[in-house]
């Protein structure tokens, strides 16, 4: 027991011990400062959680960015790829066939036959005639008349309204057009040939003129072998370094080239050339022979093929005569339709495709 503490009465005694005080608290005057400072600090935090907004957005776009830049650069690589190839595809096709040297040197041409007076049916008719007596004609003027009579369209129109032009005169013209350096000779003897073959047709109900004699196959392959055709000539012919007189073809080839026209377009009547110059299973066999998925393969002579082999069958009665050459013509053009695919970009295989494809058609309606 503590003596010197206060009694139980006296802790009871307000005067001994009062209560503690009571201290207010005074409530804060909020100034104008304290505003905009917490005005600012909410500003800055939602500054804040914005651009953390933008970071994480930012990410996710730069990684689409690089998606997509990748892409394009892949894309831009094929897109070159393809380029450089058709480049070089181009490149191979102007290499093949434009600036090669197809004609070598000249060969010296066939000389032109006499026209005898005495074989010649046309000229000793007019030396009977009483129009002889004007104009005075001698023997050794027959080559020298004739020729004034072919360069002024006479003799066409002659043998037109004859409808027959005989074995001579036919010779004697076609030799003219293949080798006569003389060009109103060379362009009337086409003319003349062009005028005497297209009358077959029959247009307008003029009779056809008969002829005795026609040019064969070899005859107008000597005649490009004269000219310095290199018929066997293959894809590495050299260009011409030097220009030459005795080099390329002459004048003569565009008279060729109507003659063959003219040929081709003689349909449904006698053949030009026969079969057996021109070996026709032999040659459907080399073509069907052909490797048409070889790269080095040449497509545009095939082209050439298949157009010529065409006008060469139906221009004559041997599908008439053989049918089995129809069946070996159709196997030919299915084996070009089918072995060249519709991608293939080498020259001439699209034109070689659809070529055979529109053709295979015609054979399977017949």
């Amino acid at each position: 027991m503590d003596l010197d503490g206060p009694l139980d009465f006296e802790d009871e005694d307000p005067l001994v011990n009062p209560p503690p005080a009571i201290i207010e608290k005074r409530k804060k005057v909020i100034g104008l400062d304290d505003l905009l400072s917490d005005f600012y600090k909410e500003k800055s935090k939602l500054i804040d959680k914005q651009n953390k907004k933008k970071r994480k957005v930012s990410k996710v776009y730069d990684s689409d960015d690089d998606d997509e830049q990748g892409k394009v650069a892949k894309l831009s690589q094929c897109v070159d790829e393809v380029h450089n190839q058709m480049n070089e595809i181009a490149g191979e096709e102007d290499y093949q066939e434009w600036g090669l040297s197809m004609f070598g040197d000249q060969k010296t041409p066939i000389p032109s036959p006499h026209v005898d007076l005495d074989s010649c049916y046309l000229l000793k008719e007019f030396m009977n005639n009483q129009l002889n007596l004007m104009v005075g004609l001698i023997v050794d003027e027959g080559t020298t008349f004739l020729e004034g009579l072919l360069v002024n369209g006479l003799l066409t129109r002659l043998i037109l309204t004859c409808a027959r032009v005989e074995k001579l005169i036919c010779k004697w013209t076609l030799n003219i057009l293949l080798y006569s350096l003389k060009e109103d000779l060379r362009s009337s003897a086409c003319d003349f040939w062009c005028s005497i073959l297209l009358s077959q047709n029959e247009v307008n109900g003029a009779a056809p003129v008969e002829i005795n004699w026609l040019p064969n196959y070899q005859e107008l392959k000597e005649a490009l072998e004269t000219y310095g055709f290199r018929i066997n000539s293959s894809q590495d012919v050299e260009l011409t370094e030097a220009d030459s007189e005795s080099q390329g073809p002459p004048q003569n080839i565009r008279a060729w080239l109507k003659l063959v026209t003219a040929c081709c377009q003689i349909r449904c009547k006698n053949p030009i050339f026969s079969t057996s110059q021109d070996s026709d299973e032999n040659l459907l066999s080399s073509l069907m022979s052909i490797n048409l998925k070889e790269k080095g393969c040449n497509l545009f002579k095939t082209y050439i093929f298949v157009v010529l082999a065409e006008n060469w069958l139906f221009s004559s009665k041997l599908v008439e005569e053989k049918p089995v050459l129809r069946d070996m013509w159709a196997v030919f053009l299915r084996y070009c339709s089918c072995q060249i695919n519709s991608t293939d970009l080498r020259p001439y295989a699209s034109k070689v495709r659809t070529k055979a494809a529109y053709l295979l058609q015609g054979c399977s309606s017949n």
